[in-house]
């Protein structure tokens, strides 16, 4: 069992609020959720995987995170032409994978750059 999250930073939404209101709350909360998952935890924590089959990590889920708000928020709403930070098509699964070289704080700082951009692009 997990013991439920409490903390703060983190408050859930209303169920009920204006759709872009709860769009963004949501969002925000999901965001929050992720990093307090990740604080506290030494860099080895953040790369493992629970799962031996699989390949996400939260250091990896941070990644995916950063990649997928960039592309809708920014390729997508935008129509920029922002390539991916990390993503190669030719991987599967490349932003969750490799992590051995992978810096947290510069993977953090480009998830938290994805994040403001897209909050300010909506």
């Amino acid at each position: 069992m997990v013991d439920e999250l409490v903390d703060p930073r983190r408050a859930e939404p209303a169920f009920v609020l204006p759709d872009r209101s709860m769009l963004e709350a949501w969002l925000e909360w999901h965001r929050t959720t992720l990093l307090l998952k990740c604080e506290g935890l030494d860099d080895a924590q953040r790369k493992a995987r629970p799962v031996e089959t699989s390949k996400l990590s939260l250091h990896g889920l941070v990644r995916h995170m950063a990649e997928v708000e960039r592309n809708w928020f920014r390729r997508v709403l935008l129509q920029e032409a922002a390539g991916p930070i990390w993503y190669d098509p030719s991987v599967e699964d490349s932003e969750l994978v490799p992590l051995d070289d992978a810096l947290w704080e510069a993977d953090l700082a480009a998830f938290q750059v994805a994040s403001v951009s897209a909050s300010s692009t909506a």
